[in-house]
């Protein structure tokens, strides 16, 4: 082929478009001559194969390596003709599978051609359309014809072919001439035998159809010729693959078509083309590609006679495929009407949020329609992103109509409009008046379904009242009656309504980022963004500011708004916002950016609607959000059951886990909730919390102080037992509400209702005291113990007064004093280190007071050590003295003791009494062999007293012989004295820290093992240098008593206690084995000093001659050993405490 002189990209006149590099290659082989290579734009990312036919120049174009189907087709034909613009025609080349029916006997090699036939433009996508009711698919759409200057040459082709011998042959002849035996075996005719089976009989593992069985064929009259026979007829194109039988002949049957294939449909409406398949398969299980080769040469063969037929001059004055669509497309073209749109003057950030919706959305070349639903809560700015997008791609888009789906009317009166705005020639002015709306917007939908406008985008706006199936709400509308009847177009809807989503692909609108959430408040207020951006880091009010609006874009601009009209700073605002939030908001105004009003008014509109349709939902919207926002779920809302005065709505809202997640569906439905399904509650956003407690706080119908008790209650009844296994997780889970609870505004609350029950209604009235009850319970989850008794106590007279000694009002706040006076088990450890930590620093004391009675011998005649019985017994009588003084023998002489008090103490004292009376706590007190042999069998018991003697006699160990360690290391006595104190005091401070924690995590056995473990650490420091080292010996003795003595004092609260898991016994532990386990303990810690002396007289520290150092002999080692049994002790015991043990 000789080359030609390099021509320029507008003298091909030509596409040709293959799948495959198989059609590709046999493309190259039938052009006459091969031309240079031109540059092409970086946006185009087509390879091409230029050439010549004849006097037709020709480009040649493939689908990327791997990339098939629809789309792809559509995207080189698009970057074809954005290099070439003076394509007129193009040629869609290749192979396909066979669909023999009645009325073509369609085999391998043959060729078939799309020809249109009166309903379809030859080519037929059969995967497009919509399901029916009863699962009934209906196609929908139709792509267009070939265009007329090939439809016109296929004519004469086929004249021709009536006539004379097709010229494939020739062709196929010519092309094999010219190539090596190797190449040509690519191309050639298999020799095998063309083979049909059974529509049923589907094809076994082998690669090929030898082993399949012969009587399935179907019986075919042989054909006397091996030449190509040519069908017209149509095509069946979609983004599938076809190898099964029946469904061949199933789209046999629907539509009488002769070839499937993967590309065509992406073509034709925006390549103005004719398609050529040549037969490689027959769409079944025993498709293989032993016939491809030949198959697509003998498609390029075809399609080569086809062109030569086309006249040259016939070409030079066809329009260019780029101005057939550009006309084709402006036919359609609507440019944006802006004056439909609202304002919008600021708009940050969403760029990802357009980026989807594009995506989404975007024009394809493969028609269907999409619907993309914008939903969210109220003022989070879904119409402000409607119309960035809009805005955005309104060259995308060959019309764009922005509808107000506020209400059916609204929306009839927008599609009327939108019809002015539409060419002449697609509506009659003269059959359609101006009053008849609802036929104005029908023909308007008609438009848009029109064959060919598929490149159009609606904007329903603010569709709110979605009511497909209850034609009883008079407002309320289906939207889908106003889609379009043709399956093509985008259409994006913005909701507040979740239920909107079954329409179409959800767009949850979120909340802006801090970011752009500080960028808009700036933007809006008009403050200087040069002056203030640099400053944000260390600008508290702003970000105090945008966190409290949490990205609301409503909220954001009404803020800013306000601040730029009033001149109010950002410090200002916030604490208007804090401090008087219904009064500002009233005074804002968003102007024309957000048409729902300000933030009084833009909530209340879903809030009426909830009421109408389900209004015990909007009664628990405004309890929720008494709630922190962040995390509600169904049991604390459902603990507000123990309150005296349950509402009859929250009964039912709490009835069952369905019944709730049912009444916040409704919630969620209109975008006042967030679900949040991991975690298995819901959130509401803060401001719209602000909102709900406007509304309970000012709405005469709402009982805001009914609302505050119940979140109350909900909150302290839902405080999990200490015995739970998730204690510290709903423990941390819990306190986001118990601050939310703001106990502080919560007294302002309870102190106002107090003193308008008491002006209304009497201090001794029924209510009165339960508000005087619940003020008390406020005070004691405060802390403040002496008002919480006074309320107690008030209420109590009155309660008595009104409703007698035994009601169970008066009787619940005789609890709630016993509680309140009660000493709390729970903080056991606390004390017990308490105690343990004074021994630890009568060491300290100890090691001082020796170090001064080394200088005191001789002092008054008196040998040293007799001083230490002096000064120690002296303080012990001093304090035994001020005992007899200071504790009180019984509640009635307790002098720190009110009158009430103490009335109410001996009362309690005797109701224990008249209990034991009645043989209770005998039965319960009294010796039970059977118990105690339980007890003693009890793997517990002996955990425990092995546990406890470890650590003990780690404790005597080191307060007997700590003086005497230290002194080995090469002090004098008096200074081994004065070397005790730091590391009695560490132990001291460790003792407390422990107990402190131990009690607030609930965990006992946890802190054992840690201390157990710092005890086994402590002494194999002190002995695991080859060469001993005094101050690593020193350290070793600091982690030893930071372990030691808290160590013991865990293990005395585990037994004090008794929290162990389920025992051999049932029921909560007996009196007996209580005394039993304490008994252990009590046997195991005095006898451990004679163990502990025994270790160190038999292995302690020894010393050398003077001048050698000194050095820990092996004898420490059983210290370390003996408080490592306790750590496997520890692991089985591992447990949150109970409450009941508490």
């Amino acid at each position: 082929m000789a080359a030609r002189a390099t021509l320029s990209h507008d003298d091909y006149t030509v596409g040709w478009i293959c799948a495959l590099p198989l059609e590709m290659a046999a493309a190259k082989l039938m052009l006459d001559a091969i031309h240079p290579s031109l540059p092409r734009p970086p946006t185009d990312q087509n390879t091409y194969i230029l050439g010549n036919i004849g006097d037709h120049n020709i480009v040649i174009a493939c689908l990327p390596s791997g990339a098939y189907g629809i789309v792809s087709a559509a995207t080189v034909a698009m970057q074809l003709l954005s290099s070439f613009h003076s394509i007129r025609f193009g040629l869609m080349v290749g192979i396909g599978g066979g669909v023999p029916n009645g009325n073509a006997d369609v085999r391998l090699g043959d060729i078939v051609v799309s020809q249109p036939t009166d309903t379809s433009g030859g080519v037929i996508q059969y995967d497009l359309g919509k399901v029916l009711s009863g699962g009934q698919f209906q196609r929908t759409g139709m792509l267009n014809r070939p265009p007329k200057v090939l439809l016109t040459a296929l004519a004469t082709l086929q004249a021709h072919h009536f006539t004379e011998e097709s010229r494939i042959l020739e062709f196929i002849s010519e092309v094999r001439a010219k190539m090596t035996p190797r190449i040509a075996a690519n191309f050639t005719r298999p020799i095998k035998e063309d083979l049909l089976y059974e529509t049923d009989y589907d094809h076994g593992a082998s690669d090929t159809c030898i082993g399949c069985d012969r009587s399935k064929l179907k019986p075919r009259r042989p054909r006397d010729h091996k030449e190509p026979v040519f069908h017209y007829g149509l095509i069946a194109s979609a983004n599938q693959v076809v190898k099964d039988g029946r469904r061949r002949d199933q789209l046999a049957q629907d539509l009488g078509v002769y070839c499937v294939e993967m590309e065509a449909a992406g073509l034709m409406n925006d390549f103005p083309c004719l398609v050529i398949r040549g037969i490689c398969d027959y769409a079944d299980s025993h498709k293989n590609k032993e016939w491809q080769g030949y198959a697509a040469m003998a498609a390029a063969a075809y399609a080569k006679e086809l062109v030569l037929v086309v006249p040259i001059d016939q070409v030079k004055t066809t329009p260019t495929a780029r101005d057939t669509l550009a006309d084709h497309v402006h036919r359609f073209n609507v440019p944006l009407d802006l004056t439909a749109l609202p304002v919008i003057a600021n708009f940050v950030g969403r760029q990802e949020e357009i980026d989807n919706l594009w995506q989404y959305l975007q024009p394809t070349d493969s028609p269907s329609r999409k619907v993309a639903i914008l939903h969210g809560l109220g003022g989070i700015g879904k119409t402000q992103l409607a119309i960035r997008f809009a805005r955005d791609h309104r060259d995308d888009f060959t019309a764009i109509f922005w509808l107000h789906g506020k209400d059916r009317d609204a929306l009839l009166q927008s599609l009327s409009f939108a019809l002015n705005r539409l060419p002449e020639q697609y509506w009659d002015r003269e059959t359609i008046n101006d009053e008849d709306v609802e036929q104005r917007a029908r023909q308007m939908l008609r438009w848009l379904g029109l064959d060919g406008n598929s490149r159009w985008l609606i904007i329903f706006d603010n569709v709110d009242r979605y009511h497909p199936f209850d034609s009883s709400i008079s407002d309320g509308y289906d939207i889908a009656e106003f889609f379009p009847k043709a399956d093509h177009g985008s259409i994006l809807i913005t909701s507040r309504l979740q239920g909107l989503t079954e329409l179409g692909e959800p767009f949850p609108v979120r909340r802006l980022d801090s970011h752009s959430s500080i960028q808009l408040l700036l933007q809006s207020s008009g403050v200087s963004l040069r002056n203030t951006t640099s400053k944000l880091d260390s600008n508290s009010d702003v970000l105090a500011l945008a966190n409290r609006l949490y990205g609301l874009p409503l909220a954001i601009v009404l803020a800013g708004a306000f601040m730029r009209e009033t001149g109010t700073s950002i410090t200002e605002y916030l604490q208007f916002y804090q401090e008087s939030w219904s009064e500002l908001q009233l005074q804002s105004d968003p102007g024309r950016q957000y048409q729902q009003g300000n933030m009084l008014q833009t909530w209340m509109i879903s809030y009426l609607e909830i009421q109408k349709r389900d209004p015990n939902s909007a009664d628990l919207l405004l309890l929720l959000a008494h709630f922190d926002n962040r995390d509600i779920w169904y049991e604390l809302v459902k603990s507000g059951r123990h309150s005296s005065n349950v509402p009859d709505w929250l009964k039912k809202a709490i009835s069952s886990g369905l019944e709730f997640k049912i009444g916040m569906k409704s919630l969620i439905g209109f975008s006042l909730l967030e679900s949040k399904q991991q975690e298995g509650s819901y959130a509401m956003h803060p401001v719209v919390q602000d909102w709900c407690l406007h509304i309970a706080n000012t709405n005469k119908n709402v009982n805001w102080i009914q609302l505050n008790e119940l979140a109350l209650i909900s909150v302290g009844y839902s405080v999990p037992s200490a015995s739970n296994r998730d204690y510290s997780e709903l423990q941390q889970r819990l306190l986001p509400h118990a601050n939310y609870g703001k106990l502080k505004e919560a007294e302002e609350m309870y102190q106002r209702a107090l003193a308008g029950y008491e002006k209304a209604l009497g201090p001794n009235h029924t209510s009165t005291l339960v508000t005087v009850n619940n003020l008390g319970n406020l005070f004691s989850d405060q802390g403040k113990l002496k008002e919480a008794e006074e309320m107690y106590q008030r209420a109590l007279v009155g309660q008595e007064e009104a409703l007698g000694p035994n009601h169970t009002s008066t009787l619940d706040t005789v609890n709630n004093l016993g509680v309140l006076y009660k000493y709390p088990r729970a903080n056991a450890q606390f004390r017990l280190a308490l105690i343990f930590a004074s021994a630890s620093m009568a060491g300290a004391f100890s090691g001082l007071l020796a170090f001064a009675i080394s200088k005191m011998d001789g002092v008054g005649g008196l040998e040293g050590w007799r001083w230490i019985f002096i000064l120690e017994g002296l303080l012990t009588v001093v304090c035994a003295v001020l005992a007899f003084f200071v504790i009180w023998d019984e509640p009635s002489t307790a002098t720190f003791l009110s009158d009430r008090e103490k009335a109410i103490i001996i009362d309690l004292l005797a109701d224990s009494r008249a209990s034991s009376s009645e043989g209770q706590l005998e039965e319960k007190s009294a010796f039970d062999w059977k118990q105690f042999l339980a007890a003693v069998l009890d793997w517990q018991t002996w955990m425990h007293a092995i546990s406890y003697w470890g650590a003990a006699v780690a404790v005597y160990a080191l307060s007997l012989f700590l003086p005497t360690i230290i002194k080995g290391l090469g002090y004098s006595s008096a200074i081994a004295q004065l070397l005790t104190i730091p590391v009695y005091a560490a132990a001291s401070i460790a003792c407390i820290a422990v107990g402190y924690f131990s009690d607030r995590m609930g965990q006992r056995s946890l802190f054992t093992l840690v201390c157990y473990g710092a005890v086994f650490v402590g002494f194999l420091i002190a002995v695991a240098p080859s060469r001993f080292i005094p101050g690593l010996t020193y350290a070793g003795c600091f982690i030893a008593a930071s372990g030691s003595y808290p160590g013991t004092s865990t293990t005395s609260a585990v037994v004090t206690d008794d929290i162990l898991i389920k025992s051999s016994y049932t029921g909560p532990p007996s009196p007996v084995v209580q005394q039993l386990r304490t008994g252990y303990e009590t046997r195991c810690r005095n006898g451990d000093s004679d163990w502990a002396w025994e270790f160190r007289r038999r292995g302690g520290v020894q010393f050398l001659q003077e001048n050698r150092r000194p050095q820990v002999s092996p004898g420490t080692l059983p210290g370390a050993g003996l408080c490592g049994i306790g750590l496997p002790d520890r692991g089985p015991l591992l447990f949150p405490v109970s409450e009941d043990q508490c």
